[in-house]
């Protein structure tokens, strides 16, 4: 088990590198200028708010003591993959 940590802040960032390591997982590839021009599209504040509210949920469903065994939790909450494929990251901020 890993030492606790003296924390008064949690922070989540999504770089270049993790969407370009997100489109190989896909099967597709992006330059780290095309995900850079991603990062700096309009959708990029679409995204952060949906970051925070993921994070806001999580810390609910932690402080309410549910757990996946006994609520049906979002998919981030049980660990299963929630990342959206690029293309729909691309269609996403193509409709902004």
């Amino acid at each position: 088990m890993r030492q606790k940590r003296n924390r008064d802040r949690v922070m989540a960032e999504i770089t270049p590198f993790h969407l370009m390591r997100l489109a190989s997982e896909r099967g597709s590839s992006l330059s780290r200028e095309q995900a850079i021009a991603l990062l700096n599209q309009e959708c990029a504040q679409r995204m952060w708010q949906q970051m925070m509210q993921a994070g806001l949920d999580f810390i609910a469903c932690t402080l309410s003591g549910d757990t996946a065994d006994s609520k049906e939790v979002p998919a981030f909450a049980a660990n299963t993959n929630p990342l959206p494929d690029t293309q729909d990251l691309e269609r996403a901020c193509a409709n902004t």
